[in-house]
């Protein structure tokens, strides 16, 4: 077996385990056994950097590319498209319809795009460096959703230490170290 990159348990029922080449394995938790081996479509240099569960018990895989790939255990087929804009995913998230991307590099920052519409409902500027005050080039390695005064935000950690938290729904940021 090729080595495990990453794994995720979706909805209690599967332990979805992501192989080098793309392979993905989903293990019933209930039945202990493995129930499917899915190859998602992605191009030969992409590698997987996310596993979600998305609607009606079906599952979705994010590549470093920016290449979105749904798959359902009711339709075997896999629906491939790409997150327009993006061309590196170092950190992914996902809440509700939201999927949160960030890579390295300016054209890289922090990017929300909502699953239903299937779009980009916000993009970060240009990060700055408090210490400088000075546009940095970013290199976004963690990302997560949370609420705050009943607020929604994203915040990332970039390798520099900093934090940032966006506000997407108001198109905000706020930075602290």
């Amino acid at each position: 077996y090729p080595p495990i990159k990453l794994s995720v348990q979706v909805q209690d029922k599967h332990l979805w385990i992501v192989r080098d080449g793309g392979a993905i394995e989903a293990f019933d938790l209930k039945q202990n056994i493995l129930t499917e081996v899915v190859v998602f479509p992605f191009p030969e240099d992409c590698s997987v950097v996310g596993i979600f569960e998305h609607f009606d018990d079906s599952v979705f895989a994010v590549s470093d590319k920016g290449h979105l790939a749904f798959w359902s255990f009711e339709n075997p087929e896999v629906e491939l498209m790409q997150i327009p804009g993006v061309l590196c995913v170092q950190a992914v998230a996902k809440v509700s319809n939201f999927l949160a991307v960030g890579g390295k590099g300016n054209q890289n920052n922090l990017k929300v795009f909502d699953l239903k519409k299937k779009q980009i409902i916000y993009t970060a500027k240009s990060t700055m460096d408090v210490r400088i005050n000075q546009a940095i080039n970013v290199d976004i390695r963690a990302i997560c959703f949370t609420k705050f005064d009943s607020a929604e935000f994203v915040a990332t950690a970039n390798s520099n230490g900093q934090i940032f938290l966006y506000d997407f729904s108001k198109k905000s940021s706020v930075s602290s170290l």
